[in-house]
C-alpha cells in the first residue's frame, strides 16, 4: 500500500519533471523559420510568386544560418585552445571577435536586402497586414520577457 502511494507521488513529480525539461527546449531555426514562413503566408495572403520567394530567401538564410553556426564552434574550441594557454593572446581573441562582427554584419546585410526585395512585391494592404503582425508579436514577446 505505502509502495502504491509513492509511486503514485512519484508519478507527477515525473511528469511536472518532463514538461519543464520539454519547455526547455529551443526550436530549431529549421522549424522556427517554417513557423515564420507559414505565419506570413497565412497572415498576409501571398501569392504563390511571393511565397516561392519567400521559401527561397528562407533557404537561403537556413544556409548563412549553418555556416554561421560552424564558424561559431570552431571559434569556441579556438577561444577554449586560447584560455589554456600560460598567456593570453590578445590579439588572436580580438581577430575572432572581429571575424564573427564581420559574419554577423553580413548576415545583416544579406537579411536587409531580401527583405527590401521581399518588401517591394508586397500590396500597400499586405505590408498594413505585415505592420500589424509585427506589432501583435511586440505585444506577446514584451508580455513574455517584461513585466511592464
Amino acid at each position: 500500500m505505502l509502495r502504491k502511494k509513492k509511486l503514485w507521488g512519484f508519478i507527477p513529480v515525473l511528469i511536472a519533471g518532463l514538461m519543464f525539461l520539454g519547455g526547455c527546449h529551443k526550436p530549431s531555426p529549421e522549424k522556427m523559420a517554417d513557423h515564420i514562413v507559414d505565419e506570413l503566408v497565412a497572415k498576409l495572403s501571398l501569392t504563390a510568386a511571393q511565397q516561392e520567394q519567400l521559401n527561397a530567401t528562407k533557404l537561403e538564410l537556413l544556409g548563412k544560418v549553418a555556416e554561421m553556426k560552424k564558424s561559431k564552434e570552431a571559434m569556441h574550441d579556438e577561444v577554449m585552445a586560447e584560455l589554456q594557454k600560460d598567456l593570453l593572446d590578445q590579439g588572436q581573441l580580438k581577430k575572432m571577435v572581429a571575424t564573427h562582427k564581420g559574419e554577423m554584419d553580413e548576415m545583416a546585410n544579406l537579411l536587409i536586402d531580401r527583405l527590401a526585395k521581399f518588401h517591394a512585391t508586397l500590396t500597400a494592404e499586405q505590408k498594413a497586414k505585415l505592420v500589424d503582425l509585427l506589432k501583435e508579436m511586440e505585444k506577446r514577446h514584451k508580455s513574455c520577457f517584461f513585466d511592464n
